[in-house]
């Protein structure tokens, strides 16, 4: 294994600007004295000052540490997140000076004038000469570390005057003028991926924002935020390359004010109220209570670990903020330095030493700039692994003083009780490592699939390989299958079911209209008498006249009313085929309810009829003409069903379940006759134009009756679309219809076409329910 390269972004002019920052005076000056003090500036070989502002980075690969200078960020770079207004106002260096010596209590943090007040550079965030160079150096700083950890020349780049992430767009907060976080985020997301993720198919960088500030990150969130239940979000995070965590202190009225810093709950229904609503599981927080220590921090450790294995980084930008550990004028955390599992220096050891990422190390908050310094300088000697005991005496240097009275590089904890009890962390695991945060990290744009290849051993990756290669052949092979059968393929030609010398009929029911009529003409155009059976005589007659008429077949009726049919009825209909070669039967007669119905208040009459007509008289006609196919060695049988049937149907949950019977009983029924020369389909139809549909206007999936049945006709003993679905006798042969439920099988997501359907049956009945209301006031007035 090579040695990382570390680099460290620093230079004279950036020292002195960054010392006149009002909340941070004097604090830069002090991180890199100690640093350099302590010999972590030294460069493994010469110390080289390397100009990014060159055309070409030209960088040995092979030393540990070197020393970068800062380039200024130009205008275009900040306006990669802020606005240009902003920004044209925060690097006025004429302008500032001039407000200052105008308004000299600005400085003081007095509230100044409008446009101040605009922009928010008042009250914690006053004016300082030197604003607009502080502001390019600490942007331009942090992407001088993104560019060489994204051209590969660094494994870890440090920047103590980065790590800004409450400024705005267009407004600085809470002691920041620059979201420095945000534009290394934005810049690393145009990195190539780490080797190993590119060997799986990753094709852009996933980047981890990772923040130990005692303050919520709520620009960063805010920015990246993007929640998974509304439709149509255009947040900066559309895709998951960005997931932010933050490890802050909550209460309420602490600085800053966000839903978001609350613990991500995505399915509790007290979920943070945030501005679009929903979970982004890409932005999460873990809110920690006052005193955390390295108790709670080594608690919280697997964590922040499984939500890092879940998302996979390429890149960490973390965020290294001092204002939680002891001693700091806030005191409120009491985390601690000294590499005991939890303290600061340990979590970032882990992050440096273990993650196997690249890692942009920012500083942040931190208000004992002496503790400050100590704590930037130990992990400074982590990432050069030449750490620093909490022991090391504090060499004689200048700011020697500063760090009286232990002068040496600890800070140990204080005596503050740490009120994050374990009902609380546990919670914070429940919800995070529970089945919540995780599955949708796991779910969302593959990323199980890169984890999952990530923990399979190499010897087992042929294996995996092969699997996949068969999994893809099988698709391969169905979706081929699919396709030449409903476009390419010819079905079993229809005299395989009739016999030379002989005349040979079709019992058709529910023929007088629609499909069944359609069904009727064209199996007469194809040479078989016709058998009409439906309720009503004079339709009947109509049609007999019709068939006769335009063909040469011969045709029968035989009146039935299914929804009540007598045994008479049923003894005329075998009277009527007895000695007749029954080649064909198709059991057409169907019936619906009017239009959608809740099952709580569907009739018993419509249920009694639907369940008489779609299953009992099916059952009755099959059986009394499959009594002369079993005779003649020969026949097929036609059952047209539904998509209903296989997928169920809200608000028409009678008429889907007899459907679905009617799947089920072609299938035993198919094979049952397998063996006998007997053919059994058993058609899945969507919508066609009938009566039953109540649909006029055809379309490209809502065919007429006559290209329909002409379908069925064509592709007899094909499956078409239902073809490797699990349905045997099923068929799908109209082309859309085909397609449609190939893609229902091959998505398998019931649940979402069940809901779907809801949707849709509830606004027909709506729009039924007025039509029904607007003819009564119609009959009214009449």
């Amino acid at each position: 294994m090579k040695p990382r390269n570390v680099f460290y972004i620093v230079s004279q002019e950036l020292i002195k600007v960054s010392s006149l920052l009002p909340s941070n005076k004097n604090r830069s000056l002090l991180v890199h004295s100690l640093a350099n003090s302590l010999g972590l500036l030294e460069a493994t070989s010469s110390e080289v000052a390397v100009n990014t502002d060159s055309p070409s980075l030209e960088l040995d690969l092979e030393p540990h540490f070197r020393i970068v200078r800062p380039r200024c960020a130009t205008v275009q770079e900040l306006c990669m997140y802020h606005d240009r207004d902003y920004i044209d106002f925060i690097l006025d260096p004429s302008s500032q000076e001039h407000k200052l010596s105008t308004y000299p209590d600005l400085q003081n943090g007095e509230q100044g004038p409008n446009l101040f007040s605009e922009f928010g550079v008042e009250d914690d965030c006053p004016p300082f000469l030197g604003l607009d160079k502080y502001v390019q150096l600490v942007a331009g700083g942090t992407l001088t570390a993104a560019e060489l950890l994204k051209s590969g020349d660094a494994d870890i780049a440090i920047f103590w005057d980065g790590g800004r992430h409450h400024a705005q767009k267009s407004r600085a907060s809470g002691f920041c003028y620059v979201a420095d976080c945000i534009l290394a985020i934005l810049s690393l997301k145009k990195a190539p991926p780490l080797q190993r993720n590119l060997e799986i198919g990753r094709r852009k960088a996933r980047v981890m924002y990772l923040d130990f500030d005692l303050h919520f990150s709520d620009a960063v969130s805010e920015c990246f935020y993007n929640p998974i239940s509304p439709i149509g979000n255009t947040s900066m995070n559309s895709s998951p390359q960005v997931l932010t965590l933050s490890v802050h202190h909550a209460a309420p009225g602490f600085y800053p004010v966000s839903a978001l810093s609350r613990l991500s709950r995505p399915t509790s229904s007290d979920s943070p109220p945030t501005p679009s609503g929903g979970l982004d599981p890409f932005t999460l927080s873990i809110p920690l209570k006052q005193g955390a220590s390295v108790k709670t921090f080594h608690r919280l450790w697997p964590t922040i670990e499984s939500i890092k294995n879940a998302f996979n980084p390429d890149y960490v930008v973390l965020q290294c903020g001092t204002d939680g550990i002891a001693g700091d004028p806030h005191a409120i955390w009491n985390w601690s330095l000294g590499l005991e599992e939890g303290s600061m220096d340990w979590c970032v050891s882990q992050v440096l030493n273990k993650w196997g990422v690249h890692v942009l190390m920012l500083g942040g908050g931190g208000y004992n700039s002496a503790n400050t310094a100590r704590a930037w300088a130990t992990l400074t000697s982590i990432a050069r692994k030449k750490p620093v005991s909490s022991e090391t005496q504090i060499p004689d240097h200048t700011a020697f003083p500063l760090y009286a009275p232990s002068f040496i590089m600890e800070v140990p904890a204080g005596n503050m009780r740490d009120e994050n009890t374990d009902e609380y962390l546990q919670e914070i695991e429940q919800v995070t490592e529970g089945r919540s945060v995780l599955s949708y990290l796991y779910s969302v744009s593959g990323l199980a699939m890169d984890n999952l290849l990530n923990l399979i051993p190499k010897t087992y990756l042929p294996v995996v390989v092969v699997l996949g290669l068969v999994t893809l052949a099988k698709f391969v092979i169905k979706a081929t299958g699919v396709f030449l059968q409903t476009f390419i393929l010819p079905g079993t030609s229809l005299k395989r079911y009739t016999r030379k010398g002989v005349e040979s009929w079709a019992v058709v029911t529910g023929a007088t209209d629609g499909i069944g009529k359609e069904f009727a003409l064209q199996l007469a155009k194809a040479g078989f008498g016709i058998i009409l059976v439906s309720r009503t005589e004079s339709k009947l007659k109509s049609v007999a006249e019709e068939i006769e008429s335009k063909t040469q077949a011969k045709a029968k009726i035989l009146v039935i009313d299914f929804s009540a049919p007598t045994e008479s009825d049923y003894s005329a209909l075998a009277n009527t085929c007895n000695g007749l070669d029954i080649g064909i039967l198709v059991n057409n007669v169907g019936r619906s309810h009017e239009f959608p119905v809740p099952f709580a208040e569907s009739t018993l009459e419509d249920q009694h009829a639907i369940v008489n007509i779609n299953i009992s008289a099916t059952l009755r006609v099959t059986q009394i003409i499959l009594k002369n196919m079993i005779q003649q060695r020969r026949g097929l049988i036609l059952t047209l069903s539904s998509f209903t049937g296989a997928i169920p149907s809200p608000l028409l949950a009678t008429y889907s379940a007899s459907k679905a019977f009617l799947q089920t009983w072609s299938d035993a029924l198919q094979s049952e006759l397998k063996s006998t020369g007997i053919d059994v389909e058993c058609i899945n139809a969507y919508f066609v134009v009938s009566n039953m549909s109540r649909i006029r206007r055809a379309s490209a999936l809502i065919p007429m009756p006559k290209e329909y049945v002409s379908s069925v006709l064509k592709k007899v003993g094909l499956q078409c679309g239902a073809l490797w679905t699990g349905r045997p006798s099923a068929s799908t042969p109209f082309w859309s219809h085909s397609i449609l439920d190939y893609l229902i099988n091959l998505i398998g997501w019931k649940a979402g076409f069940i809901h779907y359907t809801l949707n849709l049956h509830k606004d027909i009945r709506r729009r039924a329910l007025r039509k029904k209301e607007r003819e009564a006031a119609a009959a009214k007035k009449d």
